[in-house]
Order: C-alpha cells, then sequence, then structure tokens
C-alpha cells in the first residue's frame, strides 16, 4: 500500500472515529502506525471495527479481513464501515450478526419494531437526518477548560466531551463524549426541571 493510501485510509478512521464519538459512542482511532495490532477504531460495544475508505472496495474480502481480526481481538461482530470520496459511509454485517443485533434491539426496545417496520418513509427520513446532524450543522463550541460543549440549535443536540488528548505517540484524541436529545429533555418534566435548577444556579 503507498504513502497515499495509507494516509486515506488513517484519515477515514479518524473521520469515522470523530463521526461515532460525535454520536455519543465513546469510540478511539486505532493510530496509523500500528501496522493491524490494534482495530482501526475501537470501543463500539459489540462490535469488531473494519474501516475502509477506499474508491474500489472488494467488500468480500473486506469481510473476510474484518472476520479473522474480531477472532484475533474478541472485540465484537466484523462489522465494516467504507465510503468512496463524496459519498455518505455505508456499514456491512454478515447477515447472522445483523439479525442478532435487530432481534436484540426489538428485545430492547418495544418502540423499535415499530421504526424498522414503518412504511412512512418520512419518518424514516427523519431519524436519519437526526442522526448526521453533525454533516450538515456546524456547531456553536465552549471550552471550559474542563469540558468541550457542542451545541446544535437545529438539531436540538448538546455534546459534551472532556478535552481532547496526546497519547504516547503524539496523536490527539477526542476526550469521551456523552450526547444529550435536547427535545426530549424538553418533553420529559422531570428533565427539564432539572435543567431549569442548574441554569438558575448559574
Amino acid at each position: 500500500m503507498g504513502r497515499q493510501s495509507q494516509r486515506k485510509g488513517a484519515e477515514g478512521e479518524k473521520e469515522l472515529a470523530q463521526h461515532l464519538c460525535r454520536a455519543g459512542y465513546p469510540v478511539r482511532w486505532g493510530g496509523n502506525k500500528t501496522y493491524g495490532t490494534v482495530p482501526d477504531v475501537s470501543g463500539l460495544a459489540g462490535i469488531h471495527i473494519e474501516c475502509k475508505r477506499v474508491e474500489q472496495l472488494n467488500i468480500a474480502r473486506a469481510v473476510a479481513q474484518a472476520a479473522a481480526d474480531a477472532s484475533r481481538f474478541q472485540d465484537g461482530a466484523p462489522t465494516v464501515f467504507h465510503r468512496r470520496n463524496n459519498s455518505p459511509w455505508l456499514v456491512t454485517m454478515q447477515l447472522p450478526d445483523w439479525l442478532r443485533l435487530y432481534g436484540a434491539a426489538l428485545d430492547h426496545d418495544s418502540n423499535a419494531r415499530a421504526f424498522f417496520l414503518s412504511p412512512q418513509k418520512p419518518n424514516i427520513d427523519k431519524g436519519e437526518e437526526a442522526m448526521n446532524f453533525w454533516e450538515t450543522e456546524k456547531p456553536r463550541v465552549v471550552n471550559t477548560g474542563r469540558n468541550v460543549l457542542e451545541y446544535f440549535p437545529t438539531a436540538q443536540r448538546l455534546s459534551i466531551a472532556k478535552p481532547n488528548w496526546i497519547n504516547a505517540a503524539g496523536e490527539e484524541k477526542r476526550g469521551k463524549t456523552v450526547m444529550l436529545d435536547l427535545q426530549a429533555v424538553k418533553d420529559c418534566p422531570e428533565a427539564a426541571n432539572i435543567f431549569r435548577e442548574i441554569v438558575g444556579n448559574l
């Protein structure tokens, strides 16, 4: 693999890690000089992440690599996250793994079946838009020194992260992040009261 391909792959891994962090998942990038000793991106519970940022992808080979690495790292179902230039991220899994995740979601959340099976496409589109708000909306960012706040007013999301940090290799890592759905807070009287109390104390 040439330097340009390596650089593109590393940038893709960092980009994917950033998307997942902003979605509220505590993932971390493995680094660009690990030579396969750690996963590309890790921290997504139950999922082994194989990241591919290429124009021409042999998906069967990529899934086979993900399966082999998932067996080696024992970190979850082999999953390929991939995208081409000017295209959205796609996710490819083996059907048995996807079915286990789908079944677990239905068992955990009684509303999941209605969401996945609803024929009302506008609702699904709205859900997809909400999940990708960080791609289309620039947040207002405030660094308090102890936390980094990112407010997305249109999407009604607020992320709260620890400050970025530098690892032993000199690479900057995003701090652990949680994402708040402010509309959900507004719709929950108990949560809204807590926020009012916090604002009053400020």
